[in-house]
């Protein structure tokens, strides 16, 4: 899972392998520390702590990755597919849906046999109908709350060969686009399959663009790197006492958890914990996530990080206010 080789990575690269995994108490691996100074334990969580008091919930939350723009094969190169529900899903966008027999385009160019801004398009086995839409096209190239759909698609390849199609067409290209792969575990002493070892399974391409949720609940009660650094010489103001109480350590207790957790976390030097989960990130494109990372699969690129329930929250807003606007001119004519 994301949340798995997030809290992995993020452990590793300070230094806490201890930390990583699902904290099995096994003769060669501890159980997690379970300190709520330590920010592996803290930001993730833990199952299994050094006490028989269970696990405790984390910081950080992780939605399932979605969808949002999806590569399609087509005789005028590789188009972005997306629909209405997906756009709306993401960043709270409104789009004129279209029937099953058209699609919208963020430019001409995906477009063939053009007559103005209308034309075909080519969706690898399928050929429709389809026209340029400023208000699709208006999506990506907005100023205003639309700073993470700008992000993801800087770069003009992939801005201009976006194509909109209806949710329902959506889902038969995409689950037609599917790869499906079958891999077999070969045992050693008999040459041939394991019992048990044959599956398939569907991987989506290489260029497809996920997004997900990731919710970071601070309270603001974990320790800076300076906080640390004073309690690590026994100093701490008297504001900074309630702290103690909201993260479990006894007072007596500070200046030994400081100390052992700065000599593990030598790299620790964020100021708040949303800074040093997102450093990890950079690991998984050449790390990957998931399984069958030794073939090379998995491996993917965080290509933006930020407030995008804001957007969501504007762009219904405004959408809303427009609404009432259009009502209330239709009433005075």
């Amino acid at each position: 899972s994301l949340h798995g080789a997030l809290r992995t990575y993020a452990a590793y690269e300070l230094g806490r392998a201890r930390c990583a995994g699902w904290g099995q108490d096994t003769e060669e691996k501890k159980k997690h520390c379970g300190s709520s100074a330590c920010p592996i334990c803290y930001t993730f969580g833990y199952a299994r702590g050094p006490s028989e008091e269970g696990g405790k919930q984390g910081a950080l939350r992780i939605s399932d990755a979605r969808i949002l723009l999806f590569p399609i094969r087509s005789v005028v190169g590789p188009l972005w597919i997306t629909s209405p529900a997906t756009l709306y899903d993401f960043c709270g966008e409104y789009v004129s849906p279209p029937d099953d027999k058209t699609a919208l385009c963020t430019s001409k160019r995906p477009l063939l046999d053009s007559s103005g801004n209308k034309g075909k398009v080519n969706l690898g086995w399928l050929l429709i109908d389809a026209e340029e839409k400023d208000q699709l096209k208006s999506i990506f190239n907005s100023s205003a709350g639309h700073t993470a759909l700008k992000s993801l698609c800087a770069e003009d390849v992939v801005k201009e060969q976006i194509v909109c199609v209806s949710d329902t067409l959506f889902s038969e290209l995409v689950n037609s686009a599917l790869e499906v792969r079958t891999s077999v575990s070969i045992d050693p002493e008999t040459g041939a399959a394991a019992e048990g070892a044959l599956f398939t399974y569907e991987a989506i391409p290489r260029a497809t663009i996920l997004w997900c949720d990731v919710i970071l609940y601070d309270t603001g009660i974990f320790p800076s790197r300076e906080h640390l650094d004073r309690w690590r010489q026994g100093e701490f103001e008297d504001k900074e006492r309630h702290y103690f109480k909201q993260l479990g350590v006894k007072e007596k207790d500070v200046q030994k958890t400081a100390n052992e957790i700065l000599q593990d976390c030598s790299d620790y030097d964020s100021a708040t914990i949303s800074d040093f989960t997102t450093k990890p990130l950079g690991w998984f494109e050449t790390l990957g996530v998931g399984g069958m990372l030794t073939r090379g699969f998995g491996r993917m690129r965080a290509v933006f990080m930020g407030d995008v329930e804001s957007c969501r929250k504007k762009t219904e807003e405004e959408r809303i206010n427009s609404e009432k606007q259009s009502a209330g001119g239709a009433d005075d004519d």
